[in-house]
């Protein structure tokens, strides 16, 4: 390629480049999100049967679900002795 002809691809590229640079940085309307149309119940045993958890809405139903999988604390096993 020739000088000119080498020039206007690499050209092509950077303004191109550029352009994408510059739509890609415009102004975000930030939006506000909105209040949840079921708000999320206290983790407990009551809470955390199978019937009340169907009960729940989709958007909410797994991440209640998680949290009660969840909510156990881990025991200590008790210590043993391996010497021989």
């Amino acid at each position: 390629m020739n000088k000119p002809k080498l020039f206007l691809a690499y050209g092509w590229i950077a303004a191109a480049f550029m352009a994408t640079l510059v739509v890609g940085c415009g102004n975000k309307e930030e939006v506000a999100p909105s209040p949840p149309a079921y708000a999320m119940p206290e983790v407990n045993d009551v809470n955390c049967k199978p019937d009340a958890i169907k009960s729940m809405p989709d958007d909410v139903r797994q991440v209640f679900a998680d949290r009660c999988v969840r909510r156990a604390k881990p025991i200590q096993s008790p210590k043993k002795s391996y010497d021989f």
